[in-house]
């Protein structure tokens, strides 16, 4: 219990020890720990089934609402880097457009520039001038 990394994790050891030690019903845990008898109930079973892993909460993580998967983002914009090489400029329309054909629906102008930002991919614009020019010793026409 004292090596609990968050409160829902601390909450459900408080659960399994105050019906463990003190043997307490599902309604009177559920008033101290503030969950319900269900929950109590279900946190029980599990740690008698499963063991005290069970406990330990993982996070979800992932992508969970995508459309293409990492590899498929990767290769689409390979495709359209290999058009920019041959000197077509690469703009965020474009990309979208190959998105949908590659989805097979509509997909947004977002979708476009947070895959760019996803894969590391950024705006490069040249300078007006180069930084160590000497403004004064130009030659002005």
């Amino acid at each position: 219990m004292l090596s609990s990394e968050s409160c829902q994790q601390f909450q459900r050891w408080q659960v399994i020890y105050s019906a463990a030690t003190q043997h307490l019903k599902a309604e009177e845990v559920n008033a101290l720990v503030g969950v319900s008898a269900g929950t109590v109930h279900q946190w029980i079973h599990r740690y008698n089934h499963k063991g005290p892993d069970i406990l330990i909460l993982q996070g979800r993580g992932g992508r969970r609402r995508e459309l293409l998967s990492w590899d498929e983002e990767k290769e689409l914009l390979q495709e359209v880097q290999a058009k920019a090489e041959q000197g077509i400029i690469v703009i965020a329309k474009s990309i979208r457009e190959h998105a949908t054909k590659k989805v097979g629906t509509e997909v947004s102008k977002d979708y476009a520039y947070d895959l760019l930002h996803r894969h590391g991919w950024r705006k490069i614009k040249p300078r007006p001038c180069h930084p160590h020019t000497n403004s004064s010793s130009n030659i002005k026409i």
